[in-house]
């Protein structure tokens, strides 16, 4: 079961109509004063402990290391909708204004509308789901393998986020918003207001 935290008007298209707007990743950065939803969602950072990394001349000299030393990994733009895979009433005072719930029930048929509305909407985006990943930006191991557009900075991990995610395949790039419209969704789907 998922969950999606939001307004009630759009709770209600998308259960009634399968509206569901995506949105292009980079578009988070820009949310400032948004705490839940700000976020660099296309280039994820850690940091390594200089006193405990060495770092040389091609030659093998060692160079002073002060501080940390910031690592990044990038993706290209890409869409999203997140939901969360936790029903929790201090959602709804995370994400501003929500007032109303929908609580998806058959999350395979959910994502398999989506994807088929998509595939005509996205032609040549790659499409596919699954929970969040969070990690400690100080804490990685040696060549853990993490996403940008499955992983999280663990200050997020209260928001137990699930995404749906397109990503492009030739070069595409996300033109702002957009809205899916994968019809009536009440039988996978119910509306729950606060």
């Amino acid at each position: 079961m998922l969950f999606r935290y939001d307004q009630e008007k759009y709770i209600r298209q998308i259960a009634a109509e399968g509206k569901i707007r995506i949105r292009p990743a980079s578009e988070f950065e820009k949310m400032t004063g948004d705490l839940a939803r700000q976020d660099d969602e296309a280039t994820k950072r850690h940091f390594m402990s200089g006193a405990h990394t060495r770092v040389t001349t091609s030659d093998g000299r060692p160079i002073p290391v002060r501080g940390d030393i910031q690592r990044s990994v990038s993706a290209p733009n890409y869409y999203l909708f997140c939901v969360a895979c936790d029903w929790d009433r201090d959602l709804f005072e995370a994400f501003d204004g929500a007032n109303s719930c929908l609580a998806i029930t058959d999350v395979e048929s959910f994502a398999r509308r989506i994807e088929r509305v998509s595939a005509s909407e996205l032609p040549g985006w790659y499409f596919h789901h699954n929970p969040v990943e969070y990690f400690d930006p100080y804490e990685r191991t040696r060549n853990e393998y993490f996403s940008p557009s499955m992983s999280k900075d663990f200050k997020f991990a209260y928001q137990r986020e699930y995404r749906f995610v397109w990503m492009p395949m030739a070069g595409q790039t996300p033109d702002g918003f957009r809205f899916l419209k994968a019809g009536d969704l009440t039988d996978v789907a119910t509306v729950y207001v606060r």
